[in-house]
């Protein structure tokens, strides 16, 4: 985690582009996030907060690794029912049904422990409480093949392209309510889950 954390405070300025290529799918996100009913949502990952103006009702605390992320996620609050922490997904600081909803957006892939971050998740969730996972996953179409090429250079950025969804076991905690996928071979999937 050491490894993500310097590297998202040392490139935390360029992300604007990051947030340019993903910014089509953060709105889908938002919407599918404000039809639900009005709760406390937990965003691990939160980075410089870009989809915070996308939030319509909901009380938001973010976390994230990079103070710096966290620095610029602050100065763009739109709310006053949003708090930020530097806090580490996978090693939540919160108690047992602390929250309603739990989101992870294109966290997943970069994190050190997906398994860990997604059994976390689960704790801090209320009783019929839902996570919302938004990220790339390989298909099996031609995709994994590009995923695969890319898988070796990704490291140096701290993410990785081949990502299968049912790799992650921790994901059966859960009953799987819906998934909306998006992009060429629905490379880019919204899942929703209910504990």
């Amino acid at each position: 985690m050491k490894s993500s954390r310097s590297f998202y405070n040392r490139f935390y300025m360029l992300y604007p582009v990051a947030d340019f290529f993903f910014k089509s799918k953060k709105k889908k996100l938002a919407a599918v996030i404000n039809a639900l009913p009005a709760g406390d949502i937990l965003e691990i990952g939160i980075g410089n907060g870009s989809i915070l103006p996308l939030y319509t009702r909901h009380k938001i605390t973010g976390i994230d690794l990079s103070p710096k992320m966290l620095s610029v996620a602050k100065a763009r609050r739109t709310s006053v029912f949003a708090a930020f922490m530097e806090m580490n997904g996978e090693a939540l600081e919160f108690s047992d049904g602390s929250f309603d909803y739990v989101v992870i957006s294109h966290v997943l892939s970069v994190t050190g422990d997906p398994e860990k971050m997604v059994r976390e998740s689960h704790r801090v969730l209320k009783p019929g409480g839902r996570l919302l996972i938004q990220n790339h996953f390989t298909p099996g179409n031609y995709l994994r093949y590009i995923d695969q090429l890319f898988d070796l250079v990704t490291p140096l950025f701290c993410f990785r392209s081949k990502f299968l969804l049912h790799s992650l076991a921790a994901l059966q905690l859960f009953r799987n309510v819906k998934q909306i996928g998006s992009g060429p071979g629905k490379y880019f999937k919204i899942i929703i889950l209910e504990k």
